[in-house]
Order: structure tokens, then C-alpha cells, then sequence
């Protein structure tokens, strides 16, 4: 199997990529060239399917209009499904903990929320920031990876990743679409992104993963239970619109404690069952399992000698 991924490249580079990502502002992110081997690029881009192709689905949310989505490793074009494999490998995933720092990093193979993603004209992506734990599922969703794909991408074409401050208030950083640039991000509540500007012209490509942690892995909490949108916050011109968004503003920071506290008292409810489960044990009389006991194999009588 040819690799798709320039490890020549960002093993020799993890420390310079460790050095932008944990400084990087409004939040950790690192922006990645060559992160797909040149001579590789052109196999990816060109395998990436048009918009008629039948295994696309529609984004199923209106906050992410005129997109389509396939997350089935299944029906995946070969070299993208190469890739993404590579990107769930053990040696990349070694990469991405030195470069983030986070340790015991574990890959979607199910792609939730990953795939390949195509936005058409007029799509868009409201401003938001991911959940970070999502009902009985065991991970924590730690970091974002995405690649764009797209040939000859203009700046009237839009579409620009935005990184945003965390009270959504201005863009403090945009990323441009074009063809080979990757993007690495961690996501948590204050990492608010999207691209609010709708596109223009082609079909805005990308191939997106996420990574993860067990939750017995997580020291603090950094995160929210729930994807929380911010719709219209570009929009806002008279009090209505404000008084508007500062409802939203409330409702979402109280939305992000519920989820704090929830998140503690199901840890402590863990802890507590594990204390009294173990104290049940200690109390347990020494004998109490005594009627359990097999009752010795009956030996055979020794041989006597002829």
C-alpha cells in the first residue's frame, strides 16, 4: 500500500507543528501544508465524487444549508478510504500526540460527524461550537482534522474557515479552503468555528475525522454535551436583534453549566457506586463464599509395589 500521508515530512517537523498549535490563538489549532505526499494530492482531489453522485446524503440541519455529507467507510471512493485509514493508523495517530500533547488518542472508525463533505453554492456552516461527550457514548471528543480539496479556489469564492473568539463576537483568524491545506483543532467550549460566509461558485470539498479519549483519561472539564449554534449573530442591527441574542447568550452559558454539572454528578455517582461496591466486599465475612467451594477431588489409594 502506497502511504498518502508526507510522514518523511511532519515527524521530522512535530515539534515546530507542537510550537504553533499550543500557542496558537483563539484557540489550540495548527494549519498543516503538505500534509498529503505531493506526488499523492492529485489521487485524492481527483477521486472526490461530483454533487450527483448517489451516495451523498443532505446535511440534516439548517444550520448547515446546501451541503451534502458521507460518513459510510462502505461506499467511500478506494484512495480516500486508503487515506482516511492512514489517518486512523497507529504512526499518524502518534503524530497527532506529540504535535496536540494529548495522550491516548483514539480514532473514529465509524466517521460520526467525519467523511467527506461537500457544501455547494450557498452552503455555509453556522458559527458553533461540538459537543464533547454525546449520551452513553465512553469517548471525549478531543480534536478536529480536516483537508481540503479544492482546485483553483479563489477568495470570491468564500467559504473561508473561521475561527472565532469564544463570546462569537469577531473572526479572529480565517483558513482558506485550497487544494492540500489541513487543519488540526481542538474542540472544546471555547473553540467556536464555521464558515459564515456562504460559498460561491464550486462546490466547497473536504474530508474531515475526529479523535478521541476515554473518558477515565480526561483530568477536567473542557467541553459541552450538546453542539451549540450561534444563528444570526452577524445579522443583529436594532435592539430586537440584540435583545435576541443576548436570550440566546444566556440560554447557551446555562446550557454549558447544566452540562458541567451533569458531567460532574455522573462522575460522582461513578465514584460513589465503585466506594460502596468495594465497601460490600470488605464487609463480606471470610467464610461467605465458603458453600461455593468444590469439595477436594478424592485422591486414588497409593499403588502398592509388586
Amino acid at each position: 500500500m502506497l502511504r498518502l500521508v508526507n510522514y518523511g515530512k511532519h515527524f521530522v517537523e512535530w515539534k515546530e507543528l507542537r510550537d504553533q498549535f499550543m500557542a496558537a490563538e483563539p484557540f489550540q489549532h495548527v494549519e498543516i501544508e503538505e500534509l498529503v505526499r505531493p506526488d499523492r494530492l492529485q489521487d485524492l482531489a481527483s477521486a472526490f465524487p461530483d454533487e450527483n453522485w448517489e451516495n451523498w446524503q443532505m446535511y440534516p440541519s439548517e444550520h448547515v444549508p446546501n451541503s451534502k455529507v458521507c460518513e459510510s467507510t462502505t461506499v467511500l471512493p478506494d484512495v480516500i478510504r486508503e487515506f482516511i485509514l492512514e489517518l486512523n493508523s497507529g504512526p499518524f495517530i502518534t503524530l497527532l500526540e506529540k504535535v496536540t500533547g494529548i495522550e491516548g488518542l483514539l480514532p473514529d472508525p465509524h466517521l460520526k460527524g467525519g467523511g467527506m463533505h461537500l457544501s455547494l453554492a450557498g452552503g455555509a456552516l453556522t458559527p458553533h461550537t461540538d459537543y464533547y461527550v454525546k449520551d452513553k457514548d465512553p469517548r471525549y471528543r478531543r480534536l478536529n482534522l480536516i483537508l481540503y480539496l479544492n482546485d483553483n479556489w479563489q477568495p470570491q469564492h468564500q467559504g473561508c474557515f473561521e475561527l472565532w473568539d469564544t463570546q462569537c463576537t469577531n473572526v479572529v483568524k480565517e483558513v482558506p479552503p485550497i487544494k492540500g491545506k489541513a487543519l488540526l483543532f481542538r474542540t472544546d467550549s471555547n473553540s467556536v468555528h464555521g464558515f459564515s460566509k456562504p460559498v460561491r461558485g464550486p462546490g466547497r470539498k473536504s474530508i474531515a475525522l475526529f479523535y478521541y479519549t476515554a473518558r477515565d483519561n480526561l483530568k477536567e472539564f473542557g467541553g459541552t454535551t450538546a453542539t451549540y449554534w450561534r444563528p444570526g449573530i452577524l445579522e443583529a442591527t436594532g435592539p430586537g436583534d440584540w435583545l435576541r441574542l443576548l436570550g440566546q447568550g444566556l440560554m447557551w452559558t446555562f446550557s454549558r453549566w447544566f452540562g458541567y454539572l451533569s458531567w460532574q454528578c455522573q462522575r460522582a455517582a461513578t465514584r460513589l457506586s465503585e466506594k460502596s461496591r468495594l465497601r460490600r466486599h470488605d464487609e463480606l465475612p471470610a467464610d461467605a463464599n465458603e458453600g461455593n467451594h468444590e469439595a477436594p477431588a478424592a485422591q486414588d489409594p497409593p499403588i502398592k509395589g509388586d
